[in-house]
């Protein structure tokens, strides 16, 4: 017999009317609550769980009578614990979502994040107070210190925007700046740059201060700090002393921060340039046409208030000469030494010292010399023509008198079987 529609949507009212007399268990009331809280309005909801809408509605408006009783509990429970609730907040650092654990210890009731967040809005301010402290200004001696730090900005370059990443240097004491464009931000780039400031500054300074990039710090965690392996060899090459500011502390080394923003509103608004080369060199005129000459707001100083001046007056002659060859020009290998001393570069031996057999050390290469590191930084500099390891040539044996009985013995042994009759007959003075 076939069913119609009409007789279908009759019984499936029937079914619905039956069950809206029933009492709902509690999973039932939490498929309702979770329905609702997904969007679904109450039709779809009771013909979703096959009851009315009048009980969807009846058992929706309990469960938001239980969440209001529930809340206004909360809140109340707030204030009457309000220096409780504030300590908790100062402890936790204004994070509520840990704070709402503690919190529901002491309730031993049902909590509500939000309620809890709006409760403690109030103690924000205060929070921030605690925490910020008046920034203290320090200022270097001259040669002491070098701040360092990339900036990014789109540059018309051949008609094309090209986004252009830039080092940006800043002296501490003098204020003078140095700046360089690269394609990329990567290890090489940080270090050719800094390079590129020490021969344009002709002075080396005593240390050099950083953020906590992936190109230059592997990780810094509290008081331990991992330098990457290729900026370790850079500053012991250097003999600098690497700085690395507070994670999340820019004011750090905020003379460099404000240069970035400075060079790129000053040097780059309303500028096209045909190639890389154009754009750099539009640079190096800048930095001598407006960087070096800008006047330096320095109420706490005396004396020259340009930085070129303030550099040439008192700061070029503590920098320390810059003489060795780029390290960007060197190869660094880690190399292990063999027992008798000998290492292996470019297809040729170098001896060194009988205590560094068997131990790793690092080589550095460059087109004249091999410089070697081990891990207390010993040095030990080698000419590469000059230095090559040669094997001394053994001596050439005498050959051996047929007259001579020993001579005879020593090379026929002591295997008297393997002696010619002659070596007998000579030793008896006769023949047989």
């Amino acid at each position: 017999m076939k069913v119609s529609k009409k007789h279908t949507r009759i019984k499936h009212r029937l079914t619905i009317k039956g069950c809206s007399e029933k009492v709902l268990d509690s999973i039932s009331q939490q498929q309702i609550r979770e329905l609702h809280e997904q969007g679904l309005p109450i039709k779809r909801i009771a013909a979703k769980l096959y009851i009315s809408r009048q009980t969807v509605r009846k058992y929706m408006n309990i469960s938001n009578a239980n969440t209001q009783r529930s809340h206004e509990s909360f809140n109340s429970w707030l204030r009457k614990n309000e220096s409780t609730v504030k300590s908790l907040f100062m402890r936790f650092e204004g994070h509520c979502v840990p704070m709402q654990r503690k919190v529901q210890k002491l309730y031993k009731g049902s909590t509500n994040l939000r309620s809890l967040q709006q409760f403690c809005k109030k103690y924000r301010q205060e929070l921030k107070k605690a925490g910020s402290s008046t920034p203290v200004r320090y200022e270097t001696q001259p040669g002491d210190q070098l701040q360092i730090d990339f900036g990014e900005k789109d540059v018309v370059i051949g008609g094309v925007k090209i986004r252009i990443h830039f080092f940006v240097c800043v002296l501490g004491y003098s204020r003078r700046m140095y700046v360089k464009a690269f394609t990329s931000e990567n290890t090489e780039a940080w270090l050719n740059g800094i390079e590129s400031a020490f021969r344009h500054f002709g002075g080396v300074p005593l240390s050099v201060v950083s953020d906590n990039t992936k190109c230059l710090v592997t990780s810094h965690t509290g008081k331990n700090l991992v330098l990457n392996e290729r900026y370790m060899a850079f500053c012991r090459y250097w003999k600098i002393r690497p700085v690395v500011c507070t994670p999340y502390l820019p004011r750090s080394k905020g003379k460099c921060e404000r240069m970035v923003r400075y060079f790129k509103e000053n040097a780059l608004s309303g500028k096209d340039f045909d190639s890389l080369e154009s754009l750099q060199n539009w640079i190096n005129l800048w930095l001598v046409r407006y960087s070096d000459i800008r006047e330096l707001s320095l109420p706490h100083t005396t004396g020259a208030k340009l930085p070129i001046e303030r550099f040439i007056e008192e700061e070029k002659s503590e920098l320390r000469p810059f003489e060795k060859t780029m390290f960007t020009n060197i190869r660094e290998e880690k190399r292990k030494v063999d027992k008798c001393g000998l290492i292996r570069i470019e297809n040729r031996l170098y001896k060194l010292p009988e205590q560094y057999s068997n131990q790793s050390v690092f080589v550095q290469i460059t087109d004249t010399d091999i410089i070697i590191h081990e891990a207390d930084n010993k040095v030990i500099r080698m000419d590469k023509t000059t230095s090559v390891y040669t094997t001394k040539p053994q001596e050439k044996s005498t050959p051996v008198s047929e007259n001579s009985v020993s001579s005879d013995f020593e090379l026929w042994g002591k295997n008297a079987l393997a002696r010619p009759l002659e070596t007998y007959e000579s030793a008896i003075g006769g023949t047989w």
